[in-house]
């Protein structure tokens, strides 16, 4: 097991801390301070007051740090302070004293959550043993004989029992008797006692007629603030040979784990035997009797929600259990069972009404059931036939089930018996006509399905069911042909077609006044073998007082002029000039000119025979300029086939030139400028 010594830094020099000045400054010291301990960080002082020495924690460099008491020591000398690791990579602060020519120990882990040290109390009576067994003590000496001892997670604290001779056990002491694997076979048989995977190990404290008493401890994975794995109580037994995994418990018995007990009761030769108990994860505790390791007769079942009471037989459960609700779920009812598997009659009342209710048939629902959600018919776990679901707000839906899945025309009412909802299945899936119903019995929706896609017209109306707001053409699932939406006022809101789930052609969109606000185009793109649908033609929108505030043109998706308005000033343009000439300027939002671009040139594309020139691949020609917010020029530049030629003009913003520097143009570096919409 590792152990090495604590390498202190000492010295007269402040430290940088919270505090104005250290806490321990100017106060007698039982030993140099310890400044930026290892496992914690803090300062670590022992004081020499009235009472005797006190230890103190102190994590300065936090804002609200305060010196925490440690421990006391009496009228003592505080040997030496080190560490010691005894279970996976945590820290154990041991502190070596002297009082009276007797030396003592005490170990203490580091609690994060807490920012305090906490006395290791299970770890103290091994440090008491070593303190008497030696009269001259040494840092060292006492990390050797930790070091013999197997590994253990001595923050631990063990649940109680209730059986003396467990709850006086000191999980620290004990005769070793050997590691186990994860199959329970003994470490040294085809593995290294040096392991450093065996996963458990055993220890006897007592013998008495031809049995020990033994722990059995288990490497668990790092819970909270572990740093590692560590090994952990996980029983504590009789046992008539413990050099074997299991199978030689004989007497009381009880299995551990997460700081609490799992389950208490009794072996008799290796087999459970009489009254037990077994606990879930929130502590609720089931009791009965093991006959010749089986479980046998009147068992009471407790788990986080119910308490069932019944017989089992052989470790079945067999005829009627009663089951009742914790607290004041007021849920009761019963389940039948042959052999361990349902069957029989089963119920669940809550508040005085039956939720619940029908048979199994050798573990599976058959016939007439009521359930939570809905009542019908079951063949052996199957749903079939006629079913009523239950909706949320009272309302019921009728369907057909065929092997567990809706089949035909369902049907939904309201609570006051209103149809709402009409649907029509194959196989689960919706194959057929879909409609939906107002309070007042109008038609809200209606469309067509076919294997679960949306397929033809499809018709929304408002929840009144008076004004239609959608006209949607579906083909698989996908939009295709006619699309029109609509205002509450009968105002159509969009007009356009679809193909594959997108827009082509002419696409408007208008106010709820009738007013034109968006008018966009989309065409074919060849794109290899396949073609694209993207904007084609004019574009325009945001109609706002009286116009338009974009308007641009696109040539197979690439834009070719644009003209972008906002509140009457100018955003954006991009415009074609003669001699295949493109200027782009931008502007500020109060429409002062940020920068103007002159570009030149194009890319011929084919299209279904015919050429068309496309100016978004036009380069860079001639002079580029870019203004400061008050309109003086920034800088200049001047451009020949997308290249710089020379340097720019620069300067600064009362208009002074600020470069080129004096040395004259430095070496041309590419320049490249993004502006995007």
């Amino acid at each position: 097991m590792r152990g090495f010594l604590l390498l202190f830094v000492l010295g007269c020099s402040v430290c940088v801390e919270a505090l104005a000045e250290p806490f321990y400054n100017a106060k007698p010291l039982a030993h140099p301070v310890i400044k930026v301990s290892q496992e914690s960080g803090a300062t670590l002082a022992f004081i020499r007051e009235a009472q005797g020495v006190v230890g103190y924690s102190c994590l300065c460099d936090s804002p609200d740090g305060v010196p925490q008491a440690l421990d006391t020591y009496g009228d003592a000398s505080i040997e030496s302070v080190f560490y010691a690791s005894l279970d996976s990579d945590l820290q154990t602060l041991i502190v070596l004293s002297r009082a009276k020519g007797q030396s003592a120990l005490h170990g203490y882990r580091f609690v994060p959550a807490t920012g305090r040290y906490r006395r290791l109390e299970t770890l103290q009576p091994v440090l008491d043993r070593i303190a008497t067994d030696h009269k001259a003590l040494t840092a060292a000496l006492v990390q050797k004989e930790l070091g013999k001892l197997p590994p253990y997670d001595y923050s631990a604290v063990l649940p109680k029992t209730g059986i003396a001779e467990f709850d006086t056990l000191e999980p620290a002491s004990g005769t070793l008797v050997g590691y186990f694997g994860v199959d329970g076979v003994p470490a040294s048989v085809g593995r290294s006692a040096e392991d450093p995977h065996r996963d458990t190990y055993k220890k006897t404290f007592q013998q008495r007629e031809g049995r020990w008493l033994t722990l059995t401890y288990e490497r668990v994975p790092p819970q909270d603030e572990d740093v590692g794995s560590a090994y952990r109580v996980s029983r504590m037994a009789w046992e008539t040979n413990p050099k074997v995994y299991q199978g030689s418990e004989d007497g009381p018995w009880a299995a551990l784990g997460d700081g609490r007990l799992w389950a208490l009761g009794s072996y008799v030769q290796g087999k459970r035997s009489g009254k037990w108990a077994e606990f879930d994860e929130s502590g609720y505790e089931s009791i009965g009797a093991y006959v010749d390791g089986l479980r046998q007769g009147p068992w009471v079942v407790s788990d986080g929600s119910t308490v069932s009471k019944g017989m089992i037989v052989d470790d079945f459960y067999e005829g009627r259990w009663t089951i009742e609700a914790h607290d004041d779920e007021q849920m009761s009812g019963f389940d039948t069972y042959k052999h361990g598997d349902f069957d029989g009659p089963s119920e669940r009342v809550s508040q005085g009404v039956v939720v619940q209710r029908g048979d199994f048939v050798a573990g599976r629902q058959h016939g007439e059931w009521k359930m939570p959600w809905g009542e019908g018919h079951y063949v052996r776990g199957v749903r079939e036939g006629r079913w009523k679901l239950n909706v949320e707000g009272g309302g019921v839906q009728a369907v057909d089930f065929v092997a567990d899945k809706k089949q035909g025309e369902l049907r939904e009412v309201d609570a006051a018996g209103v149809l709402r909802l009409v649907e029509h299945y194959r196989a689960g899936v919706l194959d057929g006509l879909k409609q939906t119903y107002a309070a007042n019995g109008k038609l809200t929706y209606s469309a067509n399905y076919a294997n679960g896609q949306i397929e033809g017209r499809a018709l929304t109306y408002s929840d009144d069911g008076a004004v239609l707001l959608s006209d949607i053409s579906w083909r698989h699932g996908s939009k295709e042909g006619p699309f029109r939406l609509y205002y509450p006022n009968g105002q159509p809101d969009t007009v356009a077609t679809y193909e594959g789930g997108e827009p082509i052609g002419n696409l408007q969109s208008f106010d709820a006044n009738g007013v034109l606000i968006a008018d966009r185009n989309y065409c074919h793109v060849p794109d290899g073998k396949y073609t694209s649908i993207k904007r084609c033609g004019r574009q325009r929108g945001a109609f706002s007082n009286g116009h338009f505030d974009s308007e641009s043109e696109y040539l197979f998706g690439n834009e070719q002029s644009a003209r972008h308005t906002q509140d009457g000033r100018n955003v954006r343009e991009v415009l074609l000039e003669p001699d295949d000439r493109v200027i782009h300027r931008e502007y500020y939002p109060d429409g002062q000119l940020k920068f103007s671009e002159a570009k030149r040139g194009f890319r011929l594309i084919t299209v279904e025979g015919k050429e068309y020139k496309d100016y978004s691949y036009a380069k860079r020609e001639g002079e580029t300029v870019y203004y400061y917010p008050t309109g003086v020029v920034e800088r200049r530049m001047n451009f020949k086939d997308d290249k710089i030629v020379g340097c720019y003009t620069g300067y600064d913003e009362v208009g002074v030139q600020n470069f080129p520097p004096p040395g004259g143009c430095p070496p041309p570096k590419p320049v490249v400028f993004n502006f995007g919409e």
